[in-house]
């Protein structure tokens, strides 16, 4: 039931099985402020979705998206990598055409 549902905090990134009852949350600290600010209305809005539907697939999904951005933001050269220009070999594909 998800009025049930309780959040544990451990060591940021231990936990790596299925996101559901219980998940540590201490991986939101890795993201910027700007992103805990876009994961708490998200999952503010998701959670409420969710006791409406009795669904926490949403949920679970959005949360494990979130946990890999974080692993991201956690490693700072990966995170510069990542937000830095890309570099393409070959030629460039046009933009289609409406």
């Amino acid at each position: 039931m998800i009025g049930d549902m309780t959040v544990d905090v451990g060591p940021p990134l231990a936990r790596s099985g299925p996101v559901g009852e219980g998940e540590d949350l201490s991986w939101v600290a890795f993201l910027p402020e700007c992103d805990r600010k876009l994961f708490a209305e998200e999952m503010s809005s998701l959670l409420a979705d969710a006791a409406a539907s009795d669904d926490l697939a949403p949920v679970t999904a959005a949360l494990r998206e979130w946990r890999a951005t974080a692993e991201t933001y956690s490693d700072p050269e990966l995170a510069e990598r990542l937000s830095g220009p890309l570099t393409a070999n070959g030629d460039r594909i046009p933009a289609p055409t409406v």
